[in-house]
């Protein structure tokens, strides 16, 4: 017996927003997890300590909310870290 086609168009709006908000609580959740990690707060105790690298950022205070993950200018690997902000690149090694 086919499916009425107004079935299918619930369940895709219900499959889309369900895979929608999951996509998003785990971009979140990956944020949080990165933000927590010891090279992280390191990385900002570093970076706190180094008021003309904080005076080209626009800070104080420093306000650090979210990651970007999906940003291209933010790399952080073993020896080095770039981060882009408005007002241009700031590379730490």
């Amino acid at each position: 017996m086919p499916v009425p086609w107004k079935n299918l168009k619930e369940l895709a709006i219900f499959l889309g927003i369900f895979s929608g908000g999951g996509c998003t609580l785990m971009y979140f959740l990956i944020q949080k997890s990165f933000s927590q990690r010891d090279y992280y707060l390191r990385a900002l105790q570093k970076l706190e300590s180094q008021s003309d690298v904080l005076e080209m950022l626009g800070a104080p205070p420093l306000k650090v909310h979210n990651l970007r993950l999906l940003d291209k200018y933010n790399r952080v690997d073993k020896t080095t870290a770039q981060v882009e902000s408005s007002r241009g690149h700031v590379k730490t090694e």
